[in-house]
């Protein structure tokens, strides 16, 4: 929305700016500019939508399939009480990795259906497909994967480390990206908190010492800093859920691949999030 930047959070940003005008800004630059180090041109136009070019067909019947799941919740008489859209970290909580079962999945499957399907607490639904970055949620959204009718209380955005960490792109520009999915879901689900979910650490080096968790840092500054400014958004840090008790390192009996949480890893945080 048109809010004026806080200079008190934004550090770099010009005071008076709003946030679309920041958005257009940082968005629109060219290819290079956009990226945190040499990309070459990888990291697309944040605000644009567009598909999963590289695995398009399976990409496609992921898509298809989480838009059929909300469209089943529509007549559902308890309601939905919340989604989660993003990447493969909320598409594990369904098993499966790009719609394809995984049994690696197996554990974070259960407890999805524990926590948020089964549960007496709420009714949740995830919306996730491996490897997305913000223009391929814009292009679900725009798509209709989660459409007017379906009306959760609170939608969770879950999206970005593909963005920095696969397509080099700048915190900023992931931060634009995501401030765009927040502003599209809010146009079509006015009434619904949309809770935007920190870029969680990955890769076991030492924290006070990784280029990649500086950024990272960044980029969570920045949502926390846009939710501050939105009555209707919310930011939500789930990163001390993952590291080690001195807050330097992943603890990889939660995270053994480095990013994905496994079933004890998804324990901590689906109470989190619930």
């Amino acid at each position: 929305g048109n809010v004026d930047v806080p200079v008190s959070c934004m550090a770099g940003i010009t005071s008076g700016l709003d946030w679309t005008s920041w958005k257009e800004a940082e968005g629109l630059l060219s290819g290079s500019d956009r990226c945190w180090k040499d990309c070459n041109n990888q990291c697309p136009n944040p605000i644009l939508p567009g598909p999963n070019k590289d695995l398009l067909q399976l990409w496609e019947g992921a898509k298809e399939r989480n838009k059929q799941m909300a469209l089943d919740t529509v007549d559902n008489e308890r309601g939905l009480d919340m989604v989660l859209i993003g990447d493969s970290l909320v598409e594990h909580w369904l098993g499966t990795d790009l719609g394809r079962h995984s049994t690696k999945w197996n554990e974070n499957l259960e407890l999805y259906n524990q926590l948020f399907r089964n549960s007496s607490l709420l009714n949740g639904l995830a919306l996730g497909i491996g490897g997305d970055t913000t223009p391929q949620i814009l292009q679900r959204l725009e798509d209709g994967e989660l459409p007017a009718e379906v009306r959760p209380s609170v939608v969770w955005v879950v999206v970005g480390t593909n963005d920095m960490f696969g397509a080099y792109c700048s915190a900023n520009t992931t931060l634009a990206g995501i401030i765009q999915i927040a502003e599209v879901v809010h146009r079509s689900h006015e009434s619904a908190i949309i809770v935007l979910h920190s870029v969680l650490p990955r890769r076991t080096f030492d924290l006070l010492h990784d280029k990649w968790w500086q950024i990272t840092s960044e980029l969570n500054e920045g949502l926390d800093c846009y939710a501050s400014t939105q009555d209707h958004v919310e930011f939500y840090n789930a990163t001390d859920f993952f590291l080690e008790n001195d807050g330097r390192r992943i603890n990889i009996t939660l995270m053994p691949d480095e990013l994905h949480p496994n079933g004890l890893g998804s324990i901590c945080w689906g109470k989190g999030i619930i």
